[in-house]
């Protein structure tokens, strides 16, 4: 029941040590790990080359700066394990992550399950393995129902492990930001049941140059209106009675999402961000990709203004 891991690397020469370290100290052993340099400029990869040559369940794959979701594409075509999961570098895992979400998966017989994910500002120390507490696991038979409903369920695809055939032929839209959203999404709409272990096992380093805090720009809007393309173009293909609920429970929210970053920016930076976002929600508007349902006065506020220019 082997485990491949697969960690997209890019300039993290400051916290890839961690990462990994957290990994080679899990209660489950029966793992391999694909680290994927993208092009990293820092000394990511003589580490990487380092930490492998000492570890043989270590494999570095070298590839020319293409970004994260190209970096993990290349990690699924290479993986060789029962079950895959993805790490960011920057990123590390409780020592009982890979034992306690294996448990559920096998004995749930879901083809995924998930964690719970934790926010820190510290790099990675050793982890007591019993510092968990009493343990819950829910099944859910209808995933993509408790992914709207359940804010615990996280839409990064690191917090989650997955039966190597259900993603062996699926991989992430390359060149954009937020790419997490979109196979999520498409996933949880199709399994048959999705096991949960409640427990914090996932930790997420609050980098403060990382996609999600790092400042804001015309391609992360351009990635954000690509995302709600391309779960609205999925779910209405596959299960068109859902979309009422996922656009008031996702895609509404990304609109949402776009006006809170850009308020966020100077003042007289703001103008221009607006000025590009408005005929991209006006297509999207026209099309029924996106609505005012579920938004907050100001946001449906802001919305109607653009949608006016």
């Amino acid at each position: 029941m082997t485990i491949s891991i697969i960690i997209p690397v890019y300039n993290c020469a400051a916290y890839i040590k961690g990462c990994i370290r957290s990994i080679q100290e899990q209660s489950c052993q029966d793992w391999d790990c694909i680290c994927v340099n993208d092009g990293s400029s820092d000394e990511s990869g003589e580490i990487l080359r380092e930490i492998a040559a000492a570890d043989p369940r270590i494999r570095i794959i070298e590839q020319e700066n293409q970004g994260q979701s190209v970096a993990r594409n290349t990690g699924l075509n290479e993986v060789t394990g029962d079950y895959i999961c993805f790490v960011d570098a920057d990123d590390y895992i409780h020592p009982r992550m890979l034992e306690l979400l294996l448990h559920a998966v096998k004995t749930t017989s879901a083809p995924l399950a998930g964690c719970d994910i934790g926010a820190t500002s510290k790099i990675y120390a050793p982890i007591a393995e019993n510092n968990l507490g009493f343990i819950k696991t829910t099944l859910s038979h209808t995933p993509l129902q408790a992914y709207m409903s359940q804010r615990r369920i996280a839409t990064s695809v690191s917090t989650k492990i997955y039966h190597r055939s259900l993603i062996e032929h699926l991989r992430f839209i390359p060149g954009i930001f937020f790419e997490d959203a979109v196979w999520t999404v498409h996933l949880m709409a199709r399994i048959p049941s999705y096991a949960h272990v409640q427990a914090t096992l996932y930790y997420y380093y609050c980098n403060p140059d990382s996609t999600m805090r790092s400042r804001w720009n015309e391609h992360k809007t351009e990635s954000v209106i690509h995302v709600i393309d391309a779960i609205h173009d999925d779910i209405a293909s596959l299960s068109p009675e859902e979309m009422p609920q996922v656009a008031r429970h996702i895609l509404n929210p990304h609109v949402k999402m776009i006006f809170n970053r850009i308020k966020k920016l100077p003042t007289k930076e703001q103008d221009k961000h607006w000025l590009h976002l408005t005929p991209l929600l006006q297509r999207l508007f026209s099309a029924n990709k996106i609505s005012y349902t579920g938004l907050k006065l100001k946001h449906r506020l802001r919305l109607w203004r653009l949608l006016r220019a």
